[in-house]
């Protein structure tokens, strides 16, 4: 469980139910893993890179860069951190989120895994060649496809749909919130809302790949938070999607909205 894999037991029974569900998990699990490991859109197969690893305890213990950080120096980043514009379609510049900050460190093993990226931790480093600001993580493709190319515009299309989709995400998130607050239920002091973190994309020139474009997020504390979900459909605790319910009362479904839509509703929440 420290390093993220999963697994499920089920008991030696003899009797064909047991071995029903045994057989079945095995079937589910092949094909999810075959279907994972599948081009989307095509049928070539994608190879899972081969990284270093480390347990989700050890995330967060160092305070300054050491032999387990990759450095990045003035010489290897010229403070160059960039947000998507959703509207434009376009990249922006931005400041760092430190006014100080003279370099970033990447850490050289991956402690989290999703079903297309890695996860290490990242951070700012000062002129005190300190570690500044708040922990970040940095998210990069799980394939060894994804980092075969290092021209620069094929880094920035890389990340371009997972911050398209964070923005959508978080559209729909506030729709969510908004049904929400309206069941009789809802307590604004114990009740859960839904949020997406914002991203942004610092690129560095790293002397073995080149130019590499690092996808970065504020850092959530791995030992307080819990993947309900496995993005491929698999609900922790739940064998399939029942329709959500919440004090016996249905959410509804929040359907996806174009961008002509999705722009109108930013004009009038700016108004």
């Amino acid at each position: 469980a420290h390093f993220g894999s999963h697994g499920r037991f089920i008991a030696a029974r003899l009797n064909a139910e047991a071995l029903g569900a045994a057989f079945d998990s095995a079937i589910s699990s092949s094909l999810q893993t075959k279907s994972e490991l599948t081009a989307i859109g095509g049928t070539s197969q994608r190879i899972v890179r081969d990284v270093k690893r480390k347990a989700r305890d050890t995330v967060g213990q160092d305070i300054e860069p050491n032999d387990n950080w990759y450095v990045y120096g003035e010489k290897y980043w010229q403070r160059e951190r960039l947000r998507y514009d959703v509207k434009e379609k376009k990249w922006e510049p931005m400041l760092p989120l430190n006014s100080d900050a003279t370099g970033v460190a990447l850490e050289v093993a991956f402690f989290g895994e999703g079903s297309e990226r890695l996860v290490r931790e990242f951070r700012e480093i000062g002129s005190d060649r300190l570690f500044t600001g708040e922990r970040l993580v940095a998210k990069e493709g799980r394939f060894q496809m994804d980092v075969e190319h290092t021209d620069r515009r094929d880094i920035i299309k890389f990340h371009n749909t997972f911050c398209d989709t964070q923005h959508r995400a978080q559209r729909l998130a506030k729709v969510f919130n908004s049904r929400l607050k309206q069941l009789p239920g809802y307590d604004e002091r114990t009740t859960p809302l839904i949020s997406f973190l914002e991203c942004s994309v610092y690129v560095v020139e790293d002397r073995n790949l080149g130019t590499i474009g690092l996808l970065v997020e504020k850092q959530l504390d791995p030992s307080k938070y819990k993947k309900w979900n496995d993005n491929q459909g698999g609900v922790d605790g739940r064998d399939s999607f029942d329709h959500l319910t919440f004090g016996g009362m249905g959410l509804g479904a929040i359907t996806e909205i174009d961008d002509e839509d999705e722009d109108s509703e930013e004009d009038d929440d700016e108004s």
